[in-house]
């Protein structure tokens, strides 16, 4: 699992970033950090609000500056974005500095600070009830089988569903809209083979629907596959297609081993994707299923 992410934002003059690489430095490790020492193209902009948008926390630092007493109009800016976005975040101020701007309408109670060391020792302060195992993403793991089950309501017709599991780790925010897609099959061995896959969402366990919310801290599981007894091949279980052409069907998968991939796309969490190997052996009882290493 990957550490939170912290956005350090203290301004471009010399002085000030020499102290930002000095919170980079204190905290790297500990979490993934994004500190822009220079930004002068559109590029790094761009940058910038790709770095704000995925960051769990945001440090903000508006340094006196001898021209003005308003400070940094970069800080204040990204500031108001991370205020936007809704990031948990600190804002510290140098004293002296007037509250104006767009600061005037923020809902920000600025931490002054007197010099370096003051600044210093306050941030470690301010941010220790931080977690740096709280992250905006969803995490892929292996889920539970489901055996033996009655399958279109007839007791001769058995099946065994596999599954994997989406957990939000997110300790505030619903995943919304939630949908899993495979996006690659792989079989291996001699001749790899790789196979056409549709844009086709997977049902998720238990629903019968291929979209659905994930609230804060909670797993939720999806139809990997299953495999009805008897019938010797492994199945795909998706949103309804009302045509039995191969390209906008998942393909069956007989004996043979494969590195399937499962994709997740949600309206405010990053993609998220994963590998599995597959080893089939022909029927119910020979089959293998694990993330891929």
């Amino acid at each position: 699992m990957n550490n939170a992410r912290i956005f350090i934002s203290c301004g471009q003059q010399q002085n000030e970033r020499e102290i930002g690489l000095k919170i980079y430095d204190k905290f790297k490790g500990k979490y993934r950090l994004y500190f822009a020492e220079n930004i002068h193209t559109p590029e790094g902009i761009e940058n910038i609000f790709k770095a704000l948008m995925k960051s769990e926390y945001f440090i903000g630092i508006n340094f006196k500056r001898d021209s003005s007493n308003f400070g940094s109009l970069f800080v204040q800016q990204e500031l108001a974005i991370a205020s936007f976005l809704k990031l948990r975040l600190r804002f510290f101020q140098e004293e002296g500095i007037k509250w104006s701007g767009v600061l005037k309408y923020l809902m920000i109670n600025p931490i002054t600070f007197r010099d370096e060391d003051d600044l210093m020792k306050k941030i470690e302060e301010e941010i220790k009830d931080w977690n740096p195992n709280w992250t905006n993403e969803l995490i892929i793991t292996k889920g539970t089988i489901d055996e033996n089950l009655v399958t279109n309501n007839n007791l001769n017709v058995r099946s065994d569903w596999y599954h994997i599991e989406i957990f939000n780790n997110n300790k505030f925010d619903i995943a919304k809209n939630c949908m899993v897609y495979i996006s690659k099959i792989i079989q291996q061995g001699k001749t790899k083979k790789e196979f056409d896959i549709p844009s086709l969402e997977l049902n998720w366990a238990g629903l019968a629907d291929f979209s659905a919310n994930i609230i804060p801290k909670t797993p939720r599981e999806i139809d990997a596959f299953y495999i009805i007894r008897g019938d010797d091949k492994i199945c795909f279980q998706s949103r309804p297609v009302y045509t039995n052409l191969p390209k906008f069907n998942y393909p069956k998968l007989y004996a043979g081993e494969y590195i399937i991939e499962y994709t997740i796309l949600s309206d405010n969490f990053e993609k998220t994707q994963k590998e599995f190997y597959l080893k089939f052996g022909g029927d119910y009882k020979s089959i293998e299923f694990r993330e891929n290493k």
